[in-house]
């Protein structure tokens, strides 16, 4: 249905409710009114407008609660309303609850990583490291990954690489593998920085606000 044909329906339906409102209110009460009200009551339960609905019928209905058809339309209208409020809620834990999507980082060029084999296992994979940290701040995730996940193989233990490979691994997506990572290296060295912030980072993405910001202050402190 087009724009204009849905500003004709609108007006139409105030108009209509207009009528029904005037003609109570101009003339007098008697069987005529409870058709009129029933009309306005189901033009609001055609709408979805439950709240305004009940109110008009429960005009009706205190002024004869013994009416078979009123009390079934009300229990009609709070069974559809009560509907509406539970899908809403619904509604709500989906957005709350579903995580919030990371962005690929941009695709560039690999670069081939320099390894000095004059120097022991340990040293090189220090200079890879730093290698890799220069390519993290200049944003490039995908060098800076592959320089820490080689310095890791090179230095295993060394939990300043396993921190920086953790964040890294989570900015290419795998939540999973970053926070297992992450877990292990606070496990060993509870003040790595890295390790807090990917943590952080996965439990901002889940909503889990209280215990993200728990971590990001002890990245800071």
């Amino acid at each position: 249905m087009d724009r204009k044909n849905l500003i004709i329906l609108g007006v139409i339906t105030v108009l209509a409710i207009a009528l029904i409102i005037g003609s109570i209110l101009l003339g007098g009460k008697g069987e005529g009114d409870r058709e009129k009200l029933l009309k306005l009551v189901k033009i609001y339960l055609e709408e979805g407008d439950y709240d305004r609905a009940l109110d008009y019928l429960d005009k009706l209905y205190l002024q004869n609660p013994n009416d078979e058809a009123i009390s079934n339309l009300r229990k009609e209208i709070m069974k559809k309303k009560k509907q509406k409020e539970e899908m809403s809620k619904k509604e709500v834990v989906v957005k709350i609850d579903t995580p919030k999507e990371l962005t690929p980082p941009p695709q560039t060029k690999i670069e081939p990583i320099k390894e000095d084999k004059t120097k022991n296992k340990k040293e090189q994979a220090q200079e890879i490291y730093e290698e890799g940290v220069k390519y993290l701040k200049k944003g490039d995730i995908n060098n800076a990954h592959i320089r820490f996940e080689k310095a890791s193989e090179l230095d295993p233990d060394n939990n300043k690489i396993k921190g920086a490979l953790s964040y890294t691994t989570y900015k290419k997506g795998n939540k999973e593998r970053a926070l297992k990572i992450a877990n292990e290296t606070i496990s060993s060295d509870p003040n790595e920085p890295y390790s807090h912030l990917t943590k952080g980072n996965i439990l901002y993405d889940n909503n889990d606000y209280d215990n993200a910001l728990e971590e990001f202050n002890k990245v800071i402190s």
